[in-house]
């Protein structure tokens, strides 16, 4: 790739950073910040590996490989814009960028049934809930509802001008790093979740551009604590994996961040550590090399399998699909990695390993359609006062933000997403009014207003 093209390549991600905010920000946005949380978790795991080799001073012996696959990338982030901004918005109701905002009493009930169980779901995974067969599917829906909780609570905030409450839904951010690393030793669940309930506060308070700025010192913060993180990783885990008690752990963390480093982009080791972990291109880039004819690609294997996933262990105990690469990432790269090591697929490898790179632009066009479509519909259902239909269209779009892991874990949890909110619609259902509200609105194509 020239060098020209591969600075166009880095402009046109910033370009659709700055869409999905201006159209986040706009009259017809409407949205939860979805849109944006996705384009924030594409661009960690793309975006700045292909910053990095840019830089003249680092060198990698991946650098052509890396160059490749980021353009494929790109490519599928065009195609991702088109299907969110170009195609979705066909399917909006007009009615609905009128959408009045209500507030019932029972919206006080969702929002501490939503945190009851994020909380409890967090908890029974940290005591080892997770080794009872279908569990882990359960609480990682439970654990959804929780942040769920916590964008209704930033909504409630900005109804009622409550600032103490806000205070407290944004002093969950920065607290999912720690808590992940401490309880599971691993720091990327934790950015995510933080991703969510920062691109939730901006979607709703639409601070000034000013305020955009904030993304300079918060973004070399964030890289100072990764670096930080991932210098003691090793020592992190063997604490945390080897079943020290919760007072070793937090020792650990303390003595981490009591030798906190700040991010160097001269620091070799630093920029080393970003382009082994967030380097999603390279990925891309080796399938690109290694699969020569079209008998060499997957031709939808992963995508059926699924659907197969969607069967729960409970009743299929000796189901051989897993979540995680499966080692697809080897099979489809040729690159054997040692012993144990689980490495996320991501969606554009995915998408192309499957397919080439028409397979990128029609699934991630499609990604784009259905992650804009649950932003909007949750912001709606927001702003009518639907809390159980937030949290369902909510959940999807959450676990559509599974960016760095495989479709064989979104389409299943897409599924739990729909049976958890309709079992939780049946067991607390909502005000009369917000029902037949939803029904008026279903059946009828007039405005409200009208």
């Amino acid at each position: 790739m020239s060098e020209n093209l591969y600075i166009l390549c880095l402009l046109v991600w910033v370009v659709i950073g700055v869409l999905s905010l201006t159209i986040m920000w706009s009259r017809q946005g409407q949205g939860t910040g979805l849109v944006l949380a996705f384009f924030c978790n594409m661009a960690l795991i793309h975006w700045f590996s292909g910053v990095i080799t840019f830089f003249p001073w680092y060198s990698s012996a991946e650098y052509s490989t890396t160059t490749a696959g980021f353009g494929v990338s790109t490519a599928g982030m065009v195609a991702f814009a088109i299907g969110c901004f170009g195609f979705t918005p066909l399917f909006f109701h007009a009615e609905d960028e009128m959408a009045p905002f209500r507030m019932e009493e029972s919206d006080s009930r969702f929002l501490r049934l939503f945190l009851k169980i994020g909380i409890a779901s967090l908890v029974l995974g940290a005591v080892g809930a997770r080794q009872i067969p279908s569990a882990t599917a359960i609480l990682s829906g439970g654990q959804a509802f929780g942040f769920a909780g916590i964008g209704f609570g930033i909504w409630q905030s900005y109804l009622h001008q409550n600032r103490k409450q806000l205070f407290l839904c944004l002093a969950a951010a920065p607290a999912f790093p720690l808590l992940t690393m401490i309880l599971q030793g691993f720091l990327g669940f934790g950015v995510g979740y933080t991703i969510i309930v920062v691109c939730f506060f901006i979607a709703i308070y639409r601070p000034r551009w000013t305020m955009a700025l904030l993304v300079i010192p918060v973004g070399y913060l964030a890289l100072s604590f990764f670096v930080t993180y991932m210098r003691d990783r090793n020592d992190i885990r063997s604490v945390v994996w080897g079943g020290g008690r919760m007072e070793e752990r937090i020792n650990q963390a303390e003595e981490t961040f009591q030798h906190f480093e700040w991010f160097d982009p001269l620091n070799r080791r630093h920029l080393d550590d970003i382009d082994r972990r967030l380097n999603y291109n390279w990925m891309v880039g080796a399938a690109m090399a290694h699969l020569r004819t079209p008998n060499d690609f997957g031709k939808g294997e992963t995508l059926w399998m699924s659907v197969l996933a969607i069967i729960p262990r409970v009743l299929w105990p000796d189901k051989p699909i897993q979540a995680g690469s499966m080692n697809f990432v080897s099979h489809y790269t040729g690159v054997k990695f040692a012993e144990g090591t689980s490495v996320g697929m991501g969606l554009i490898f995915e998408f192309y390993v499957n397919f080439g790179t028409y397979g990128v632009l029609i699934g991630m066009f499609i990604v784009g359609a259905l992650v804009r479509y649950a932003d909007r519909q949750a912001g709606v259902e927001l702003r009518w006062g639907s809390a159980i239909a937030f949290a369902r269209w909510f959940l999807i779009g959450e676990f559509l933000l599974l960016v760095g892991g495989s479709i064989i874990e979104i389409v299943p949890n897409l599924v739990l997403a729909v049976v958890l909110t309709a079992g939780l619609r049946y067991l607390c259902p909502e005000h009369p009014s917000i029902r037949l509200m939803e029904d008026s609105v279903d059946t009828s194509t007039d405005s409200p207003q009208q």
